[in-house]
């Protein structure tokens, strides 16, 4: 398995129900989450990783389920199979450590049988994470697991 991989991109939503920004670069603490998010600013200090091969497929495809249509990931990483993380799992990015939690993307089972006659993309392929040590992200920069000693 490897264990490593790259972020795609990162993207802020202001506002509630404005458009996520693209960011070359952004803050991440403890405190606040990633800064000028507003789920952060509302205390949801989670970020949210999803996998930039799974939204390319997607894209590719012309999914246009509700899901998708909504759904905005904070980091898009590319290189390292997410579906594969468990809670507790530590990543690192430059000097800022991101953990993963046990909360996972909610998928309307509905939705999920009568769009996709088949198992959710998304909701496999997106992880939250807790920041437990702060740094600056940036597009390009590795992102790795951590080895348990």
């Amino acid at each position: 398995m490897d264990w490593t991989g790259r972020i795609k991109a990162l993207h802020c939503i202001p506002q509630k129900r404005h458009a996520a920004l693209s960011l070359e670069t952004c803050s991440v603490t403890i405190e606040e989450g990633l800064k000028g998010d507003y789920h952060c600013a509302e205390g949801d200090t989670d970020l949210i990783l999803w996998s930039a091969e799974i939204r390319e497929q997607l894209e590719a495809e012309h999914f246009s389920g509700i899901c998708f249509g909504r759904f905005q990931e904070h980091i898009s990483v590319e290189g390292m199979e997410l579906s594969a993380l468990r809670a507790g799992d530590i990543l690192r990015a430059g000097e800022a450590r991101l953990k993963v939690s046990e909360r996972r993307k909610k998928c309307h089972p509905d939705i999920c049988e009568v769009e996709n006659k088949k198992d959710c993309l998304m909701k496999r392929e997106c992880v939250y994470v807790r920041i437990i040590a702060p740094g600056e992200l940036t597009v390009g920069m590795k992102i790795e697991k951590e080895e348990v000693s």
